[in-house]
């Protein structure tokens, strides 16, 4: 796909989509409503992203049968040379435990801040169907973070659990 290209038209071609929304909170519709639950949030996010695409206001590649959608702005980009200095923590929505899938939202997430760990990694554990995920779903998430991790991510959470899942 290039610019002339009717952005509303997924090619066949893409199996995988991502979308990176920017630093959410420089974002004023999402300052603007400050009591927003995470699940709102990142909906608001991405909807602000997908809008602003179809509008052809903000970038997109097609990359190994990967649409990325990018609000990026240089802002968001980590300067190596204060990179010691940052402490850089991102949350990641999971709506699913196929490792790969994290693996690639990781890794997505370091190639757009041009940097080759986080501090810090929350997945936020969602399901598609708004119920809780079980136990096992969880356990299987939580593993393949640690796995793909290493020399990653220094330090690991989990958000969006209750109490009966903790």
């Amino acid at each position: 796909m290039d610019s002339s290209t009717d952005q509303n038209h997924i090619e066949p071609s893409i199996g995988q989509i991502y979308i990176d929304s920017g630093n959410l909170l420089r974002v004023e519709e999402v300052k603007r409503q400050a009591t927003l639950l995470p699940d709102e949030e990142v909906v608001t996010g991405l909807s602000i992203a997908v809008n602003a695409w179809r509008n052809k206001k903000i970038n997109h590649v097609v990359k190994d049968s990967k649409l990325i959608i990018s609000k990026f702005s240089g802002e968001d980009k980590i300067d190596p040379t204060t990179r010691e200095n940052c402490k850089i923590t991102i949350k990641l929505f999971i709506y699913s435990d196929i490792c790969t899938l994290l693996e690639d939202a990781l890794d997505f997430a370091l190639e757009m801040l041009n940097t080759d760990y986080l501090d810090s990694l929350i997945i936020a554990i969602q399901s598609s169907d708004g119920t809780k995920l079980p136990m096992d779903k969880i356990k299987s998430i939580w593993k393949c973070t640690e796995k793909i991790g290493i020399n990653k991510v220094k330090d690991f959470g989990m958000s969006d659990l209750d109490t009966d899942q903790l």
